[in-house]
Protein backbone atom coordinates (compact mmCIF):
# COMPACT_ATOMS: atom_id res chain seq x y z
CA UNK A 1 0.00 0.00 0.00
CA UNK A 2 2.80 2.50 0.39
CA UNK A 3 3.19 2.72 -3.72
CA UNK A 4 -0.68 3.90 -4.16
CA UNK A 5 0.00 6.60 -0.39
CA UNK A 6 3.23 7.50 -1.78
CA UNK A 7 1.66 8.40 -5.70
CA UNK A 8 -1.13 9.67 -4.11
CA UNK A 9 0.39 12.25 -2.30
CA UNK A 10 2.60 13.01 -5.28
CA UNK A 11 -0.39 13.35 -7.14
CA UNK A 12 -1.49 16.18 -4.44
CA UNK A 13 1.47 17.92 -4.98
CA UNK A 14 1.31 18.14 -8.77
CA UNK A 15 -2.22 19.33 -8.75
CA UNK A 16 -1.02 22.20 -6.70
CA UNK A 17 2.39 23.35 -8.67
CA UNK A 18 0.95 22.68 -12.11
CA UNK A 19 -2.61 24.50 -12.36
CA UNK A 20 -4.94 26.93 -10.44
CA UNK A 21 -7.30 25.22 -12.13
CA UNK A 22 -9.11 21.33 -11.02
CA UNK A 23 -9.23 19.83 -13.83
CA UNK A 24 -12.32 18.04 -12.79
CA UNK A 25 -14.68 19.91 -9.68
CA UNK A 26 -12.92 19.44 -6.55
CA UNK A 27 -10.90 17.16 -7.60
CA UNK A 28 -7.82 18.61 -5.48
CA UNK A 29 -9.74 18.91 -2.36
CA UNK A 30 -10.54 15.28 -2.81
CA UNK A 31 -6.93 14.17 -3.16
CA UNK A 32 -6.42 16.28 -0.07
CA UNK A 33 -8.81 14.53 1.84
CA UNK A 34 -7.66 11.14 0.32
CA UNK A 35 -4.51 11.57 1.78
CA UNK A 36 -5.54 12.52 5.47
CA UNK A 37 -7.70 9.73 5.29
CA UNK A 38 -4.49 7.55 4.17
CA UNK A 39 -2.41 9.57 6.99
CA UNK A 40 -5.38 8.73 9.51
CA UNK A 41 -5.95 5.41 8.53
CA UNK A 42 -2.23 4.83 9.40
CA UNK A 43 -2.54 6.43 12.96
CA UNK A 44 -5.58 4.78 13.99
CA UNK A 45 -3.65 1.67 13.36
CA UNK A 46 -0.75 2.85 15.58
CA UNK A 47 -3.10 3.81 17.89
CA UNK A 48 -5.58 1.18 18.36
CA UNK A 49 -4.83 -1.46 16.00
CA UNK A 50 -7.85 -0.92 13.72
CA UNK A 51 -8.80 1.64 10.99
CA UNK A 52 -11.94 0.45 9.79
CA UNK A 53 -13.20 3.58 11.34
CA UNK A 54 -11.60 5.84 8.79
CA UNK A 55 -12.06 3.64 5.85
CA UNK A 56 -16.24 3.55 6.91
CA UNK A 57 -16.48 7.01 6.25
CA UNK A 58 -13.90 7.64 3.69
CA UNK A 59 -15.87 5.37 1.59
CA UNK A 60 -18.90 6.15 1.88
CA UNK A 61 -17.37 9.73 1.13
CA UNK A 62 -15.45 8.56 -1.84
CA UNK A 63 -18.06 7.22 -3.39
CA UNK A 64 -20.74 9.93 -3.08
CA UNK A 65 -18.04 12.20 -4.76
CA UNK A 66 -17.43 9.39 -7.92
CA UNK A 67 -21.69 9.30 -8.16
CA UNK A 68 -21.75 13.15 -8.08
CA UNK A 69 -19.06 13.60 -10.42
CA UNK A 70 -20.78 11.30 -13.07
CA UNK A 71 -24.08 12.92 -12.48
CA UNK A 72 -23.05 15.98 -12.58
CA UNK A 73 -23.65 17.27 -16.41
CA UNK A 74 -26.75 14.88 -16.73
CA UNK A 75 -29.89 17.08 -16.23
CA UNK A 76 -31.98 14.00 -15.63
CA UNK A 77 -29.85 12.15 -13.09
CA UNK A 78 -28.39 14.90 -11.51
CA UNK A 79 -31.88 16.25 -10.09
CA UNK A 80 -32.00 13.02 -8.17
CA UNK A 81 -29.22 14.00 -6.06
CA UNK A 82 -27.91 10.44 -6.64
CA UNK A 83 -24.83 10.88 -4.15
CA UNK A 84 -26.86 12.67 -1.32
CA UNK A 85 -29.58 9.59 -1.05
CA UNK A 86 -26.39 7.38 -1.25
CA UNK A 87 -24.01 8.95 1.38
CA UNK A 88 -26.77 9.49 3.85
CA UNK A 89 -28.62 5.72 3.63
CA UNK A 90 -24.98 4.29 4.11
CA UNK A 91 -24.21 6.84 7.19
CA UNK A 92 -27.68 5.70 8.67
CA UNK A 93 -26.61 2.03 8.05
CA UNK A 94 -23.27 2.73 9.57
CA UNK A 95 -24.23 4.72 12.87
CA UNK A 96 -27.88 2.55 13.56
CA UNK A 97 -26.93 -1.14 12.02
CA UNK A 98 -22.87 -2.02 11.21
CA UNK A 99 -21.43 -0.35 13.49
CA UNK A 100 -18.09 1.93 13.03
CA UNK A 101 -15.45 -0.44 13.42
CA UNK A 102 -17.27 -3.14 10.96
CA UNK A 103 -16.32 -2.59 7.42
CA UNK A 104 -19.85 -3.74 5.32
CA UNK A 105 -19.10 -4.47 1.97
CA UNK A 106 -22.26 -5.26 0.96
CA UNK A 107 -22.84 -1.41 1.20
CA UNK A 108 -19.74 -0.60 -0.51
CA UNK A 109 -20.08 -2.87 -3.59
CA UNK A 110 -23.94 -1.66 -3.94
CA UNK A 111 -22.13 1.89 -3.96
CA UNK A 112 -19.32 1.05 -6.06
CA UNK A 113 -21.64 -0.96 -8.47
CA UNK A 114 -23.69 2.56 -9.17
CA UNK A 115 -21.26 4.40 -9.76
CA UNK A 116 -19.51 1.50 -12.77
CA UNK A 117 -23.19 2.05 -13.78
CA UNK A 118 -23.11 5.63 -14.26
CA UNK A 119 -19.15 5.24 -16.19
CA UNK A 120 -20.53 2.65 -18.31
CA UNK A 121 -23.64 5.39 -18.96
CA UNK A 122 -20.74 7.82 -19.71
CA UNK A 123 -18.73 5.29 -22.15
CA UNK A 124 -21.76 5.25 -23.92
CA UNK A 125 -22.32 8.74 -24.03
CA UNK A 126 -19.03 9.25 -25.67
CA UNK A 127 -18.96 6.34 -27.88
CA UNK A 128 -22.74 7.24 -29.43
CA UNK A 129 -23.81 10.49 -28.10
CA UNK A 130 -20.33 12.98 -28.42
CA UNK A 131 -18.13 14.31 -31.05
CA UNK A 132 -14.91 12.46 -31.13
CA UNK A 133 -12.29 14.30 -29.31
CA UNK A 134 -9.00 12.76 -27.93
CA UNK A 135 -8.80 10.89 -25.06
CA UNK A 136 -6.33 12.86 -23.48
CA UNK A 137 -8.19 15.81 -23.53
CA UNK A 138 -10.80 14.06 -20.98
CA UNK A 139 -10.10 14.17 -17.03
CA UNK A 140 -13.07 12.22 -16.65
CA UNK A 141 -12.24 9.66 -18.82
CA UNK A 142 -8.80 8.54 -17.38
CA UNK A 143 -11.03 8.75 -13.88
CA UNK A 144 -13.24 6.34 -15.02
CA UNK A 145 -11.09 4.33 -16.76
CA UNK A 146 -8.84 4.19 -13.25
CA UNK A 147 -12.27 3.26 -11.13
CA UNK A 148 -12.90 0.48 -13.31
CA UNK A 149 -9.81 -0.51 -13.23
CA UNK A 150 -9.54 -0.33 -9.46
CA UNK A 151 -13.07 -2.23 -8.56
CA UNK A 152 -12.15 -4.69 -11.33
CA UNK A 153 -9.17 -5.93 -9.17
CA UNK A 154 -10.76 -5.47 -6.05
CA UNK A 155 -14.03 -7.26 -6.45
CA UNK A 156 -12.60 -10.94 -6.16
CA UNK A 157 -11.74 -10.14 -2.52
CA UNK A 158 -15.22 -9.43 -1.34
CA UNK A 159 -16.31 -12.53 -3.25
CA UNK A 160 -13.88 -15.12 -2.30
CA UNK A 161 -12.49 -14.00 0.94
CA UNK A 162 -15.24 -13.59 2.83
CA UNK A 163 -15.52 -17.56 1.95
CA UNK A 164 -11.78 -18.82 1.37
CA UNK A 165 -10.24 -16.57 4.41
CA UNK A 166 -10.82 -18.73 6.88
CA UNK A 167 -9.59 -21.93 4.68
CA UNK A 168 -6.82 -20.78 3.09
CA UNK A 169 -4.98 -18.28 4.16
CA UNK A 170 -1.64 -18.11 1.51
CA UNK A 171 -4.44 -17.71 -0.90
CA UNK A 172 -6.65 -14.85 1.32
CA UNK A 173 -2.88 -13.20 0.61
CA UNK A 174 -2.88 -13.24 -3.13
CA UNK A 175 -6.55 -12.31 -3.43
CA UNK A 176 -5.24 -8.92 -1.48
CA UNK A 177 -2.31 -8.56 -3.26
CA UNK A 178 -5.21 -7.34 -6.19
CA UNK A 179 -5.82 -4.23 -3.83
CA UNK A 180 -2.00 -3.01 -4.62
CA UNK A 181 -2.44 -3.35 -8.49
CA UNK A 182 -5.73 -1.54 -7.95
CA UNK A 183 -4.68 1.35 -6.11
CA UNK A 184 -1.82 2.08 -7.93
CA UNK A 185 -4.19 1.88 -11.49
CA UNK A 186 -6.48 4.07 -9.70
CA UNK A 187 -3.96 6.65 -8.50
CA UNK A 188 -2.14 6.28 -11.85
CA UNK A 189 -5.49 7.61 -13.19
CA UNK A 190 -5.38 10.74 -10.82
CA UNK A 191 -2.52 11.64 -11.70
CA UNK A 192 -3.70 11.61 -15.64
CA UNK A 193 -6.94 13.67 -14.45
CA UNK A 194 -4.52 16.42 -13.19
CA UNK A 195 -1.60 15.74 -16.45
CA UNK A 196 -3.82 15.43 -19.26
CA UNK A 197 -4.48 19.37 -20.11
CA UNK A 198 -0.91 20.08 -19.60
CA UNK A 199 0.23 17.11 -22.15
CA UNK A 200 -1.92 18.62 -24.68
CA UNK A 201 -0.94 21.82 -24.16
CA UNK A 202 2.87 20.47 -24.64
Amino acid sequence: MFVYQFLLIIALIVSWLISSDDTITYFRSFLLVSVISELLGKCFISWYGDNSIVYNFYSILTISYYIWIFTLEDEILKKWHLYLIYGVISLLLLCILDGFHHMDFNRYNIGMILVLVLIFRYFYGLLFKSEFSSLLTLPKFWLAVGIFTFYSCLFPIFVLTSRFIVLDLDFASGIYDLVVVGNVFLVLSYLMVILCPRIIKS
